[in-house]
């Protein structure tokens, strides 16, 4: 019976230091899985809210290397991906222009300024579950 009294864990309280260091660390345990979790839950669901989200894939372009990877890719390449992987269906293209200041753009006579200023491929509207505030989809393929 000594032995099993011998080696019990330690009490709480009895060492205060001691006790605070456990429990900050297994706060700081708890807070750093969750706020894991969390963030792999948000990477995973960036597209969800659209309706064929189980068939949009991203592209990834990277270095094998360092293992760095980065989703920026270079314009022809979606199209050659498309003929050469027979499954691909479509494509849609989306950059931000980033420029210094705002983009200037110009439509009836008149000027804009606009600090967000994104290019699309006409597709991308299919795939959108988005809505068009003015106007339709149908719009932006003949301008």
């Amino acid at each position: 019976m000594e032995e099993l009294l011998q080696n019990r864990p330690p009490q709480p309280g009895k060492n205060k230091w001691v006790t605070l260091i456990s429990i900050l660390g297994i706060s700081v345990g708890m807070v750093s899985g969750l706020l894991s979790y969390l963030h792999i839950q948000y990477e995973k669901g960036y597209d969800r809210f659209h309706s064929k989200s189980g068939r949009i894939y991203r592209i990834v372009t990277g270095d094998v290397d360092t293992g760095e990877g980065w989703v920026g890719i270079s314009a022809p390449i979606p199209p050659r991906i498309k003929a050469d992987v027979p499954e691909i269906e479509d494509y849609v293209r989306l950059t931000k222009l980033r420029r210094q200041g705002k983009v200037v753009v110009h439509y009836d006579n008149q000027y804009f300024n606009e600090a967000d200023f994104f290019l699309a491929d006409a597709s991308c509207f299919p795939y959108s579950t988005s809505r068009c505030c003015r106007g339709t989809p149908a719009g932006f393929s003949n301008p």
